[in-house]
């Protein structure tokens, strides 16, 4: 089963991508801020992170840098969604 990880602000937005994709058979995780998201990368490695860009104090693009530059992160894939 393909592991994703949602990561937003916005918990009514979780709570629908996850419903989502749930019936569509994905084992889906989620992350309410951005801070912590590296440690949870690295310990769920989920085959898909789904990164909101506007998220206060982090940015999704600037979180999304900061994947790519841990050698234990950079290789997940990571779509930016707003």
């Amino acid at each position: 089963m393909k592991r994703i990880l949602i990561i937003d602000d916005d918990i009514a937005h979780l709570d629908s991508a996850r419903g989502i994709l749930e019936a569509e058979g994905y084992q889906v995780f989620t992350q309410s801020q951005p801070f912590g998201s590296t440690n949870a990368v690295i310990g769920l490695k989920p085959d898909l992170v789904l990164l909101d860009v506007n998220m206060p104090a982090l940015s999704g693009d600037r979180l999304a840098e900061v994947l790519r530059a841990n050698s234990q992160t950079r290789n997940v894939m990571v779509v930016l969604h707003s």
